[in-house]
């Protein structure tokens, strides 16, 4: 008899994403733009908030079609 033990790491990996999101925003984005890095700036903005969307929308999913 076979015993799977499933390990859900998908919360750890939402919730590291949301906050590296956050951050990025919080620190690198706003230091870009004190510093007058246009372009850093608007990178910096859109990958933090695509880190922040990306968890969002895979904990809807997850809510929406469980994989069990």
């Amino acid at each position: 008899m076979r015993v799977w033990i499933e390990v859900g790491y998908l919360y750890y990996v939402v919730f590291l994403m949301i906050v590296s999101g956050y951050l990025v925003l919080r620190t690198d984005a706003s230091g870009y733009r004190f510093f007058g890095l246009t372009k850093e700036h608007k990178v910096a903005t859109i990958l933090g908030w695509t880190n922040i969307v990306l968890g969002v929308a895979v904990i809807l999913l997850q809510l929406l079609y469980p994989v069990r």
